[in-house]
């Protein structure tokens, strides 16, 4: 959960506030408490539960007030006028119990958290918080969507005390509102962006992973050009934008030449939203000669052929990963992924042929999946087992603000308010014990047709 390679968007903060001329420190307190806490289990990802449920996470060392206190202590000592916190769902619990602790010692510590939990809530149960976990009631400041300019415009309204209202994108209480500026505006050419800036991280920490040389992560674009149903990541990062080759390619060797650094991975939704810029950086990776290794995410769709395959391998492309997420062609409609089953097969085969790693993802029980649509994902594992190397198995997590949770009345949803996992369609043919039963099917004929002498080459 986050090990393998230092945070994208902290460094992109990072350089974002040295270019603006603002000084700023970065704790990485996920890879810090890993490498010294003496509990690494907790980090495997059958145990993301842990850290995201908040009464299990109070149980855990890494909730105790001795723990939480020394982190609150390392960042105080600094002096920062400002303290902000990167928020996902797992780390939602540790960031609450953190700003805590900061006010406790210092109660005039303004706090400003952002990250993809921090969006204006549209309550779809009235027993919703108003935010997710609340967590509007322990930072002063929500930032809404991307932060690299309006984090800054924040920090530079505080400084002269103008009123944060006329900021877009941010969230913050005023007596007993919560106020919501507006949506920012996007940032349309990711060029103009400064390289993300690693030097602040524990870089170290991450080479003491389980690879041997150091991964940073990269991006040819921000947002996506789908739209599924079960996923956020197109309102999140609306609309679809991307970089210019010549900008990649300039940020790959900054990277060689200031961290020595020969292996990345690509943190775009999908690699080939624009079949045409991967191409070209291709292209640009085999012209220069740079010696790299890299890996990505992307669609099982008709942009991916044999010859931009062959490309990228030649480029230095290792490992690629497809979220296929079901077998059923009836599902994957229902799921709005805009892939053709039938077609997916000679990709994955394309792929393993050349020598690429081949991952894959699934997903377990979309609402409207049947008995025979679950047994058509079996036999598809059954038939193209020989091609991946890496499967990963989930039960649908409904997300909020999806177009699944919008819409739950039209996919016959009945909702357990209290802990969304639980949710069952309204004839019971999909509980969350047929889930459990599907999802130990699954892995079972994974393992019995898995050859792990494919990954330890």
């Amino acid at each position: 959960m986050g090990l393998e390679l230092p945070p994208l968007g902290p460094a992109y903060l990072a350089s974002s506030l040295e270019k603006a001329g603002i000084e700023c420190r970065i704790f990485d307190f996920n890879s810090e408490l890993y490498k010294n806490g003496g509990l690494p289990k907790l980090w495997n990802p059958e145990n993301l539960a842990i850290w995201q449920k908040t009464q299990k996470f109070s149980k855990i060392k890494f909730s105790s007030e001795e723990v939480i206190a020394s982190c609150a202590r390392q960042v105080l000592e600094f002096a920062p006028d400002v303290i902000g916190m990167s928020v996902h769902n797992p780390s939602a619990n540790f960031s609450i119990a953190l700003a805590k602790a900061i006010k406790a010692q210092k109660n005039d510590a303004i706090i400003i958290m952002g990250g993809p939990i921090c969006h204006p809530n549209l309550k779809i149960f009235p027993e919703m918080p108003e935010t997710d976990y609340n967590i509007h009631e322990y930072a002063d400041y929500l930032v809404v969507g991307e932060g690299e300019k309006t984090f800054i415009e924040l920090l530079d309204a505080i400084a002269k005390g103008k009123n944060p209202a006329g900021c877009k994108g941010i969230m913050f209480r005023k007596g007993e509102k919560l106020v919501f500026t507006g949506n920012n505006i996007p940032i349309m050419n990711l060029d103009l962006l400064p390289f993300p800036d690693f030097s602040k991280f524990p870089i170290d920490n991450y080479r003491h992973y389980e690879q041997k040389s150091l991964i940073l992560p990269i991006m040819l674009s921000r947002g996506c050009t789908n739209h599924c149903v079960f996923c956020t990541d197109t309102n999140a990062w609306f609309p679809y934008r991307f970089r210019s080759s010549k900008s990649v390619i300039d940020e790959i060797k900054s990277d060689i030449e200031q961290y020595g650094c020969t292996a990345f991975e690509f943190n775009d939704s999908l690699i080939n939203g624009n079949p045409k810029l991967l191409s070209d950086v291709c292209e640009e990776i085999i012209r220069e000669k740079l010696q790299i290794s890299w890996s990505g995410s992307a669609r099982a769709d008709s942009t991916i052929s044999k010859e931009l395959l062959e490309k990228m391998k030649k480029a230095g492309c290792n490992t690629l990963y497809f979220g296929i997420e079901s077998g059923s062609q009836n599902v994957l409609d229902d799921m709005r992924k805009n892939i053709n089953i039938r077609k997916v097969p000679r990709i994955l085969k394309w792929a393993s042929e050349l020598g690429i790693s081949v991952g894959t993802s699934w997903t377990i029980d979309f609402p409207t999946e049947t008995e025979e649509d679950f047994k058509k994902t079996v036999k598809f594992v059954q038939d193209n087992h020989k091609y991946i190397n890496h499967f990963s198995v989930q039960l649908l997590f409904i997300n909020h603000l999806s177009e699944v949770e919008k819409n739950f009345r039209k996919y016959k949803i009945v909702p357990y308010q209290q802990d969304w996992d639980f949710w069952r369609i309204e004839d019971d043919s999909n509980t969350f014990e047929v889930r459990k039963r599907r999802l130990r099917i699954l892995n079972e004929e994974i393992q019995k047709n898995f050859d792990y002498a494919r990954i330890i080459k």
